[in-house]
């Protein structure tokens, strides 16, 4: 049974809105400079609007609940949790380690999806080579330097994600997935969140909590 699904990703300055019905979809993605407040809900309206479906339709919300950046997270959940009340509908939270990953799953070696931990360098997820179309978390995930995470990574794994741009001077360029901004797709949400349903692995995420790419500044330091 097909679901109308609504997906939101503000993992990052890169944001992005999907809808499908099955029958009908859109998408948009755009660089958000720290504007993702201002920006997501016009854009969601778009979105509904150009593929013709009201948002009293919408039967199930997908977000990408990160790693990424605090204000840029807490904006796109707590903007789908108000949908999701409004509506009466089933709120699903994605680790945006799989949102990045998902179009390279299958591949016959590991894929390390990263994304931008400031100071830090970066988060990481790694999906090994057997990852199937149900898989929710990486088998393993860190925050490293960028250079002390390729030497340590396996020698054939590849990677994803916006920080790829970095690793042309490290790694083979046949090693480098992303090759281009944006890195990532709202509809891979769609087809992540229609595969665990298929499956029958969908829960309704009633304490979802943003992951951070990096403790917030406001953390007390360990």
């Amino acid at each position: 049974m097909t679901h109308t699904i609504l997906a939101i990703d503000t993992s990052t300055r890169w944001a992005g809105v999907a809808v499908s019905s099955g029958e009908k979809s859109a998408a948009k993605t755009w660089r958000s400079n720290q504007n993702h407040g201002r920006e997501l809900l016009p854009s969601v309206t778009e979105v509904l609007a150009e593929a013709d479906i009201p948002l009293n339709s919408v039967e199930l919300i997908a977000v990408a609940k990160g790693p990424g950046g605090f204000s840029a997270l807490r904006v796109g959940i707590a903007t789908a949790r108000g949908l999701t009340m409004a509506n009466d509908v089933p709120l699903i939270g994605i680790s945006t380690f799989l949102v990045e990953a998902w179009p390279h799953l299958g591949k016959d070696a590991d894929v390390i999806s990263l994304i931008d931990a400031g100071s830090s360098g970066v988060a990481w997820g790694r999906f090994d080579s057997a990852a199937s179309g149900n898989v929710v978390e990486p088998a393993s995930r860190g925050v490293s330097p960028l250079k002390e995470l390729v030497k340590q990574a396996p020698g054939n794994a590849l990677f994803c994600g916006e920080p790829c741009e970095k690793l042309t001077d490290l790694i083979a360029p046949s090693r480098i997935l992303s090759t281009e901004q944006p890195t990532r797709s709202p509809i891979s949400l769609i087809e992540i969140v229609t595969a665990l349903h298929a499956a029958g692995e969908v829960t309704n995420d009633d304490d979802l909590e943003p992951d951070y790419a990096r403790p917030p500044s406001i953390s007390k330091p360990k």
